[in-house]
């Protein structure tokens, strides 16, 4: 599920930028600067929204909503269209090694080849075309590299920034905590190796042996403070201080637990000098994002695009004059 997440926040992110191909005038959706837009990738590209967004097409406003929706497919191929004029403008070209490490980038976070190309077609792009949808994204990535942002922030910004957005810079408690995990019914040795760790035994050692958590067992019982804790061990931790063990076995519904506190990090505002590189990244980032966006407004307002689908022509459509 996450590496599915992951995949739909990449594609959604980069948009499905296609390849245009020539074909009769019955046939096409729009031209931009002559090149054609097909009746067909613009259908795809359509289904391919429906099946990202939850829209609803029924009732009053269904036929206004649909209409919205393919005005938002034929918009993104435009802009598709331009993105690949606009960089081979300037001379970006991306090689097939470059195509192929980012695919085999995307596909390590699934199981298998049947699971990757599920969460493509989820996501409404045909695995055989795969290699043009990521050749388009790393067009993309190429053009927005080539903006070259001003990359000077003044301390002035980065404090202004901060100010403005100093609730992203709270942190809340956390506790990295071990726990040995037993059966349920292995109320018996639980006990038994509670005592032990009270009367002086090694807590990472008595994990390794007796734990049954695998992930963590082999870490003397450690678990990562980014996994939510079950309430009955949350309730356990929340009376501990750092390095102290828990007076009870705790039953959840995993097992029955012995806990301890490794380390607790109160919670705190992120001091400005610890953020500021932080901030500059993301105060760059928003410049790039910025240049990226008024290039295409640039490019839409030079192009000559004609609009031929009649349901979504509309007046001065027709070109960017």
């Amino acid at each position: 599920m996450k590496a599915l997440r992951a995949l739909a926040a990449v594609l959604l992110t980069a948009g499905m930028l296609t390849v245009g191909t020539s074909c009769s005038g019955g046939d096409v959706a729009a031209r931009v600067n002559g090149e054609v837009i097909t009746k067909a990738e613009w259908e795809t590209r359509f289904e391919a929204l429906k099946k990202q967004g939850n829209f609803n097409f029924e009732g009053v406003d269904g036929e206004a909503t649909m209409i919205e929706v393919k005005q938002r497919a034929l918009d993104e191929l435009i802009d598709d269209v331009l993105i690949r004029q606009e960089a081979a403008r300037r001379g970006i070209d991306i090689s097939d090694a470059q195509v192929q490490e980012m695919i085999d980038r995307a596909r390590a976070g699934f199981e298998n080849e049947e699971a990757f190309n599920e969460a493509l077609e989820m996501q409404g792009i045909d695995p055989d075309g795969m290699d043009d949808y990521f050749r388009s994204r790393l067009t993309k990535e190429g053009l927005i590299e080539s903006l070259n942002s001003d990359t000077n922030v003044t301390d002035e910004e980065i404090q202004a920034y901060y100010e403005q957005n100093i609730q992203t810079f709270q942190e809340e408690e956390k506790s990295t905590i071990a726990h040995i995990l037993f059966a349920p019914q292995d109320i018996e040795t639980a006990e038994k190796v509670l005592a032990e760790i009270k009367g002086g035994a090694e807590f990472g050692g008595m994990a390794r042996q007796y734990s049954l958590d695998e992930s963590s067992r082999d870490n003397d019982g450690q678990v990562s403070s980014q996994l939510p804790f079950t309430k009955e061990i949350q309730a356990a931790i929340d009376t501990l201080e750092p390095d102290v063990v828990y007076g009870d076995v705790v039953k959840d519904g995993q097992g029955l637990h012995i806990v301890k506190v490794v380390d607790r990090t109160p919670e705190r505002t992120i001091p400005l000098d610890e953020a500021t590189e932080r901030i500059r990244a993301m105060i760059v980032q928003q410049r790039g994002r910025d240049d990226y966006y008024n290039l295409i407004q640039d490019l839409r307002e030079q192009a000559e695009i004609e609009v031929v689908l009649q349901e979504l022509r509309v007046p001065g459509a027709q070109s960017g004059e």
